[in-house]
């Protein structure tokens, strides 16, 4: 450790500069920072703050892990000479037996389609067609559905309401409420639909 300004700091704490540069420390224990002037031209005016007080400008950029980690290796790149992502401690390793896996031949492309007759190649996609299977709706979409159906009768029941309103007479019917009584034989006819899809 050290002694500064009267008080102990540690080593650790001695790589940072504990006052910013020019300024001088008042009988109080307050560092001055004095008057600087701006590149405009205009003077900052003195400032007396805490002890360990750095300035934006001095303080150090703020670096993520990555950036970090990608300084020290773009660093310990150029000081090897090896091309980007080469580590001569890789290279270092001792190789160990690798067991050769026999070549495969490669596969030639199935022609056979193409040099049969016709109603053959009609026959062989018909076979391919008979193998696929038609998939029935997840339980997801079936809870769509349910949705759907649910999201419709709302609709359908509001529309109704609507025609009581109007049938005992309460109001006029806006351009709105006309619209949306016309929409219901196609709001019966999408239930149905969905209905027949459950």
């Amino acid at each position: 450790t050290q002694s500064t300004w009267g008080g102990q700091i540690s080593a650790k704490m001695s790589d940072r500069p504990l006052a910013p540069a020019g300024s001088q420390v008042d009988e109080d224990g307050y560092v001055v920072i004095p008057a600087t002037r701006r590149p405009d031209g205009t003077w900052r005016k003195e400032r007396r703050v805490k002890q360990g007080f750095v300035p934006r400008e001095e303080m150090p950029k703020f670096e993520t892990r990555g950036a970090q980690v990608r300084r020290e290796v773009e660093s310990r790149q150029q000081s090897n000479g090896g091309p980007p992502g080469w580590f001569p401690d890789d290279d270092a390793k001792p190789a160990g037996k690798k067991k050769s896996k026999p070549a495969k031949a490669p596969k030639a492309p199935d022609t056979t389609a193409i040099s049969k007759p016709k109603e053959s190649v009609v026959e062989s996609i018909e076979a391919q067609m008979s193998q696929v299977k038609i998939d029935h709706p997840t339980p997801a979409e079936e809870g769509d559905v349910q949705k759907k159906i649910r999201n419709v009768k709302k609709r359908i029941r509001q529309i109704e309401e609507l025609e009581e309103k109007l049938k005992a007479g309460q109001s006029n019917p806006t351009p709105e409420q006309n619209e949306k009584i016309n929409r219901k034989p196609g709001l019966l006819h999408e239930l149905e639909q969905l209905q027949n899809q459950q």
